[in-house]
């Protein structure tokens, strides 16, 4: 299935909670690249993953998918808070939502942890990390 907008968490989520499911040490805190609550159907794939692991991830996107924003923080149509937004030092924003088991605060705070350089680390180290294999399975 190609990519359609709003529909990532059916589309990778499954495979994502296998490979987790499969890890050696399980992590405390899932960060999942893409939404969780800020979504048009209030469930992206961070929601996915972490109920399917019943952990708690965090949705952390790098654009707005749903929701206006308000102060740093990403409002639904019903005036619900639904994330925030950090910005980096270097002016990288990253969309942060609930997945699944955590607060917004809490969430907020190890993404913004997370950071180095501008990036999330352990994002942006699974990013790098795929486009490895991907180079590697191409030999």
């Amino acid at each position: 299935m190609g990519y359609v907008p709003g529909f990532l968490g059916f589309r990778e989520g499954p495979m994502l909670a296998g490979i987790a499911a499969r890890l050696e040490i399980m992590p405390d805190v899932f960060l999942i690249d893409g939404h969780g609550l800020a979504h048009p159907r209030g469930f992206g794939v961070a929601c996915h993953v972490g109920l399917a692991l019943d952990k708690p991830a965090i949705g952390v996107a790098k654009s707005l998918l749903y929701g206006r924003i308000r102060k740093g923080e990403i409002v639904a149509r019903e005036g619900d808070v639904i994330g925030r937004i950090l910005t980096t030092p270097g002016g990288r924003k990253y969309f942060v939502s609930i997945g699944h088991r955590i607060s917004l605060p809490t969430a907020y705070r190890i993404v913004r942890r997370s950071i180095v350089d501008g990036f999330s680390a352990p994002l942006r180290a699974a990013h790098l990390n795929s486009i490895a294999l991907k180079r590697e399975s191409r030999k």
